[in-house]
């Protein structure tokens, strides 16, 4: 089901000891296009967005900037070491059709709800210890979670727990968009430093 396959980076890729998944909403058409006729494939759109934005830095583009500065602290520039991140994450861009292009063009309902059954593949498929979903309006269409683990405000706010069939778990929680108007990565960098450091606290090792 899943359409967009995620960004996988080799190994066993781990963030300060977790596997995290960075959830993203969707892509779009006309932002697509370049991508695919520059020889990429609608199945492999995430990967090379991630590779061509995040990995390789060959422009600053505002959703990559923002990530790399909120999980790093460090401003983005051309020379800094992408691989410090995106060596060490997944990302999925959770809707699975193209979100139309233009002005107030949003995923509409529907394209959230068919969305939810490659979600949960995924997660069976990563198994993240965190799920770090980048957009409030992405939190409020997610499917339901399975436990609400309660309201840690000094970090991100409420934290859910998403499980799998292999006894597995992710803790989850959101941010604003990156690429929203006013978002500040040093403003959400340290709420999401101390969530992160929180699920780490929570998580035993080897245990997910």
């Amino acid at each position: 089901m899943i359409r967009f396959q995620p960004w996988e980076p080799a190994g066993d890729p781990q963030f300060g000891g977790l596997r995290l998944l960075l959830l993203g909403e969707s892509h779009y058409e006309e932002a697509s296009e370049g991508v695919v006729e520059g020889g990429g494939s609608y199945s492999d759109l995430t990967r090379e967005c991630v590779d061509w934005w995040g990995l390789r830095g060959t422009a600053r583009k505002v959703f990559f900037a923002n990530v790399f500065t909120l999980l790093t602290g460090e401003p983005w520039s051309r020379d800094a070491d992408h691989a410090s991140v995106w060596d060490h994450v997944f990302f999925y861009n959770y809707v699975q059709t193209l979100a139309p292009n233009g002005p107030r063009n949003r995923p509409t309902p529907e394209m959230f709800a068919s969305s939810a059954p490659a979600f949960r593949e995924l997660l069976e498929r990563v198994k993240p210890d965190v799920v770090l979903v980048l957009g409030a309006d992405l939190w409020r269409n997610l499917p339901p979670e399975d436990v609400r683990v309660g309201d840690f405000a000094e970090h991100l706010g409420l934290v859910c727990r998403y499980k799998t069939s292999s006894s597995t778990t992710a803790l989850a929680a959101h941010t604003h968009h990156p690429s929203s108007p006013g978002f500040s990565a040093e403003k959400w960098r340290p709420k999401v430093a101390g969530f992160l450091e929180w699920c780490a606290e929570q998580i035993a090792p080897g245990e997910g």
